[in-house]
């Protein structure tokens, strides 16, 4: 899948080797030895981690931190 959701809506998943639209993703998390050229990895996930508990971590440290964000403009 390649930026399978709308920009700023959701999750691009990219398969290894294929250039892609890197416009839109704001957080992007490398996994194994996949080579993603010019662009920077804020995370990158060895081979044998535990990717999808690493993932579901940022995940949820991602949506605490925009609900946080959220209620600090409603008290204003």
């Amino acid at each position: 899948m390649v930026n399978a959701y709308p920009e700023g809506k959701g999750i691009a998943l990219i398969d290894c080797g294929r250039e892609v639209d890197w416009s839109w993703p704001s957080y992007v998390i490398k996994v194994g030895t996949c080579d993603i050229g010019r662009h920077h990895a804020d995370t990158t996930i060895n081979e044998g981690e535990d990717a999808t508990g690493i993932i579901l971590d940022i995940l949820d440290t991602m949506l605490q931190a925009t609900a946080e964000e959220t209620e600090g403009e409603f008290a204003e």
